[in-house]
């Protein structure tokens, strides 16, 4: 089991306790405790002194242009802006060349996400006037993009 103690960073713990400064540890990659702890030792340990530790940002609606039009913007440079403005986790749009409308070009933009991306990702499948079987087939989307001027 993984596991990481963040040391001394400040923490918001809610509006009765406000910012305080304590520790944070995670199991896994998961947040398993808030405060002083006295468990085993962990696997890594960072020391945040004098640092405010703040949950990630989710951005619902990137719009990177991978496949297609990665001169633009690719998932690795995407997600490296991500990173460097604190959102952990980015939901990309099928606008893309071609448009992510079918479950095979889904799994396309997310083999290409795990190989590039530094974050979290998911993607939304297109809908067009013919392809309901390929929504209802769809898996590992984040949601649907109906584009009502098309």
């Amino acid at each position: 089991m993984e596991s990481l103690r963040i040391v001394g960073a400040r923490v918001w713990l809610g509006q009765e306790s406000g910012w305080r400064v304590t520790d944070v540890v995670c199991r896994d990659g998961l947040i398993d405790a808030v405060g002083p702890q006295h468990a085993p030792t962990p696997s890594r340990t960072i020391n945040a002194e004098g640092l405010w530790l703040i949950p990630g940002v989710i951005d619902p609606q990137a719009h990177f242009r991978d496949p297609g039009a990665a001169y633009n913007e690719d998932l690795r440079t995407g997600s490296i802006a991500c990173a460097a403005g604190g959102v952990t986790t980015f939901f990309d749009m099928p606008n893309t060349a071609p448009p992510a409308t079918s479950p095979e070009l889904i799994v396309q933009k997310q083999m290409l996400a795990a190989d590039k991306s530094i974050v979290n990702f998911a993607f939304f499948i297109g809908a067009t006037v013919d392809n309901v079987a390929d929504l209802n087939a769809a898996r590992g989307v984040c949601g649907i993009k109906v584009f009502m001027g098309s």
